[in-house]
């Protein structure tokens, strides 16, 4: 699954693993850290994952997030190994490590994303936003064809490391 945090290297495997499994859970069940995940995804399968670098200053202007959040987010998500970072100067730039997990990860996303929109393209009820002010999914209109991928809000604002 990768390497494992250093606080936890003393438990034995089974245990270990289960530790891991559920911190990197709680790692990406907060949408922020799934973001700056896709965000440093930008081009993939095209463009092999762990190419794309990004600054922090980056992640705040383009996640509409404080400094503080997203520094805080970088910090967990490099302590599950699923990014690292290395300083240039007095820049940090931060990418993904490339591993099965995050491969399943995308996977995983690219698949919830079909579906959802097939359920909305079919008038089946969308999953209920958590937020106010989000379009509901019967405000939304579909305009994909079945099994035609979805193009994430990231996508939609043509973020991408090809600059």
């Amino acid at each position: 699954m990768g390497r494992k945090p250093k606080s936890i290297a003393h438990l034995t495997s089974d245990i270990a693993d289960e530790v891991y499994l559920a911190e990197i859970l709680a790692t990406l069940g907060q949408p922020s850290r799934l973001r700056i995940l896709q965000t440093l995804a930008a081009g993939w399968p095209q463009i092999p994952l762990g190419t794309c670098e990004r600054r922090p200053e980056e992640f705040s202007l383009l996640l509409g997030l404080a400094p503080a959040t997203i520094s805080e987010h970088l910090q967990r998500l490099v302590a599950c190994h699923l990014i690292d970072s290395r300083r240039q100067g007095t820049t940090r730039w931060y990418r993904l490590i490339p591993s099965p997990l995050l491969l399943a990860l995308f996977e995983l996303r690219a698949r919830i994303g079909e579906t959802y929109a097939a359920q909305e393209c079919k008038g089946v009820a969308a999953l209920p936003s958590k937020r106010s002010g989000e379009e509901s999914a019967d405000e939304k209109t579909c305009s994909r064809e079945e099994g035609q991928s979805t193009t994430s809000d990231l996508e939609r604002k043509n973020i991408s490391c090809l600059n």
